[in-house]
This record gives structure tokens, sequence and C-alpha cells, in this order.
């Protein structure tokens, strides 16, 4: 009988990123011994890794989490986008469930404990590398495929959105009331196509905020069908005349339960591909789904104020196993509502949260409470007062969406100008604001600043 010659398997191809070369030699060392397996390369940090993944497509990535740069929390979420064979295992001295849980959130396959056996490894690369095929990775592919047959152009080319969260440890903090100045900054500075996402699922308040009537919300969208499916989550979003598009939290907060994390975030990935912005208002409550947003996200705009019982929740959740390895450009600290008379300063609130407060936006009740019984943003109701100046500012703290010039053009909406249409309010009530503004007559100031006032009494 004639033997039949048979190909012999294909050994399975293994990057490794670590920071730390000796455990890269280490681990190098110990998988020379398995001739079914063999290191193609290593990276000493994420950003690296994602680099060496999407040019040598390995079948096992064996991923550090801690490290300098972009940690493998990221990495692995974009190694999931550029080279979706690549199956990562994750490596931590911190077998926390915190960190399990982030790894697994982002795609990660498995996760490894250091210091681990030989044993150990080796059973989990086998495992890894012969686990079915998910339906994730199917899409992946295929929207990767799409990419590289499109050659750069057309709308499969489009670069992935930057998604921004909004969190405040306490409630009546400011969230979404940063959360629709900054998507109106975006949308007005940069002229990008960005989407507001009211993520405070039980008590979300940015339509009315912006004064507006949804026909449709979130939570129909992933009753009717697929999170992924771009064509009907986009039916039931809802324009604002800055240009702006809002997804809508649902209308009463029993409806909350039925949004599951796995589906919110899977709906964020989907509509990031799409926008070119997403400023999602996480609110004030911490949870899992909190957290899965946090890790998705690009930056997180972290609001404090300066009272002792924010400052203490905030310092509480930065020292966390689960946010306190972010890169330190991933969370911006707000200092918002601030004034001299609190008798906290921002250095005090910075030593205090073990983070540099970025920005100060200054206590202006008067503005903010008009603004939203107005359902007018701050920027466009009051476009001259201090907040507003520091809300812009906020937005150039934003970095860019790469790849602007592969975007696809957003459907054209009317032009929105920070600067009032109407001419310069006469000088007299200028000096009759700027007046109530130093006695702290707040009402005063509210009935200053009301149009139809104005109109009565000849301002």
């Amino acid at each position: 009988m004639d033997r039949v010659w048979q190909e012999p398997p294909a050994k399975i191809r293994i990057l490794i990123v670590d920071d730390n070369k000796v455990t890269v030699d280490s681990v190098a060392c110990l998988l020379q011994f398995e001739h079914e397996m063999e290191v193609i390369g290593w990276a000493p940090n994420g950003r690296v890794g994602v680099q060496k993944a999407q040019e040598l497509r390995p079948d096992i990535v064996l991923m550090d989490i801690n490290m300098p740069d972009m940690d493998g929390i990221e990495a692995c979420r974009q190694i999931g986008s550029v080279s979706p064979r690549s199956r990562v295992t994750m490596m931590s001295v911190q077998g926390d469930m915190a960190y399990f849980k982030r790894a697994m959130n982002v795609g990660a396959r498995e996760f490894l404990t250091k210091p681990f056996d030989y044993d150990d490894l080796i059973q989990t690369i086998r495992r890894v590398a012969a686990a079915a095929v998910t339906p994730l990775e199917l899409q992946a592919e295929a929207e990767l495929a799409a990419v590289q047959s499109s050659n750069g152009k057309g709308p499969s080319a489009r670069a992935r959105g930057l998604l921004i969260a909004v969190f405040g440890p306490k409630g009546g903090i400011g969230c979404s009331t940063v959360s629709a100045n900054l998507a109106v900054a975006l949308r007005g500075s940069r002229r990008a196509d960005v989407l507001l996402v009211d993520g405070d699922l039980a008590f979300g308040d940015l339509d009315v905020l912006l004064d507006l009537h949804p026909a449709h919300r979130m939570q129909e969208a992933l009753k009717q069908g697929d999170p992924e499916d771009v064509d009907l989550v986009q039916q039931m979003e809802v324009a604002h005349y800055s240009g702006l598009h809002l997804l809508a939290a649902p209308p009463r907060p029993e409806m909350a339960e039925l949004i599951r994390a796995d589906d919110f975030v899977r709906l964020m990935e989907s509509l990031r591909r799409v926008h070119d912005y997403l400023v999602v208002d996480v609110g004030s409550r911490y949870s899992d789904l909190a957290q899965r947003v946090f890790d998705l996200a690009d930056r997180v705009v972290w609001l404090v104020t300066p009272e002792v019982t924010t400052i203490k929740n905030a310092h509480l959740l930065l020292t966390s196993d689960a946010l306190r390895d972010y890169p330190p450009d991933k969370l911006i600290a707000v200092l918002n509502k601030y004034s001299d008379v609190w008798g906290v300063t921002p250095d005090a609130v910075s030593k205090a949260m073990g983070r540099p407060i970025a920005l100060i936006i200054p206590a202006d009740d008067a503005a903010a409470v008009l603004a939203a019984n107005q359902g007018r943003p701050v920027l466009l109701s009051t476009p001259r007062s201090p907040i507003t100046r520091s809300l812009l500012a906020l937005e150039r703290l934003i970095p860019s969406r790469p790849d602007p010039e592969s975007r696809t053009e957003p459907v054209a909406v009317p032009r929105m100008d920070l600067e009032p249409a109407s001419p310069r309010s006469p000088p007299l009530v200028d000096r009759l604001i700027e007046w109530a503004r130093r006695q702290s007559w707040n009402r005063w100031l509210s009935y200053l600043q009301i149009p139809s006032l104005r109109n009565r009494f000849g301002f």
C-alpha cells in the first residue's frame, strides 16, 4: 500500500507583547521546546504590538496589560480590528477580577496570571488556537477585507471615530451640561459628524436640555434588531439645529433594564464607524456598563466639583484596579462649578485625586439654569460668558480624529455659529449683567438675559 504524503500541520505563530525583556526572553525560551509553536516577533508596548500584529498576522498574541505608551487593553481592542484572526491572551501580575473582565470585554480569549508555569502556558496557547471562530471575528474580517478592497476609498474605508465619555462620581455634577456643550463645540469648531449619546439610561435628560422631542429612542433600536445594524440605529437618531445628532435614553427609568451592557458596547462600536465623534454622557452611576464605556473610550472627561464628598468618590474610583493603569492622557480631569468661595483650591483637588486638573470651569448657575430652561446649550444661549470660554477650551483638549481625509462627508446641515446672529446687546444691559454677577444676584441676572424682558424694557 502506497503511503500518502501529508503536509505537516502549520505551526502556531506567536507574537509576544511585553515591555519586560526578561519576560519576553523567558517565554520565547519555553516555547522553543514545542515544535508546533513558533515565536515570530515581539513588541515593547501596545502601540508597536498593534503594528506588528497588522504586519505579521500572528495566530496568538501574548499580551501584557500594563505597558507604557499604550496598554494591553487598548492594544487588544485595536488588534481585533486590524488583525481579526489574531487571538489575544492577556498576561498580568494582577490576578484581580477587574483586570480579567476588562480583558474579556475588549476581546481577549484567555488570561494568564504571572508567574505562570510551562504547562499552563502551553495548554492555554493550544486551547486558544483550537477555539472556534466567533461571529465577531468573522464580521471584523469582512470589514477589514472591504476596507482593503476599496483601496482606501469609499464608505468602507472610513476611519474609526473617537469616543469621548463624560462622567462624574456624584449626581448634579454637570455631566449632561458638559456633554451637550462639548458635542456642540466639536460640531461647530471642527465641522464634524457628531453623535451625542445619552448613556444615563435611567434618568437621561439630554433631549430636554436640547429641546428635542425624539420619536424613537435607544431601547427601540436594541429591541427591534441587531445593535450592529447601523442603518436601523441611525433611524433612531434625532437632529439638532446645531448639526449634531442625539441618540436619546429610554423615556422611563424602568426601561433602562431592557438595555444590556453587551448590547450597549456593541452599539457604540458600530456607531463609531459612521460618526466622527461620539460624546457619551455616562452620568454619575458607576457600573459595569460605565466601566466598559471607559475601556472603549479614547478620552474620559472626568468631572469633579470642589466638594469633599465628590473629591472622595473621585479618589476611590481613580485609585481602583480598573482605572489606575489608564494612560495619563486618557483621563481629562475637569474641575467644574469652581468658585473661590468654596474654600478648596484646584491644587488641593488635584492632590486629592492624584491627577492634574486639565481645565477649570467657573461656577455660573444663572447661565446654566437659564440654558436648561430655554432648551439651548450654554454655548448658544450665553456665548460670551466665562463658562462658554471654558467649554470651548475643553473642546481643544480632545484630539483630532485620525485620517480625516478618509472620512465620508456627513449629510449637509445648516451652519451653526457660536456667535449669536443678533447684534451685540446695548452697553446698558451688559453693565447690568456684569453688576448682577458681582452681586451674585442670580435671579436678576436670569431676568436680564430673557429675550422677552429685554424687548419689553427696551434693553
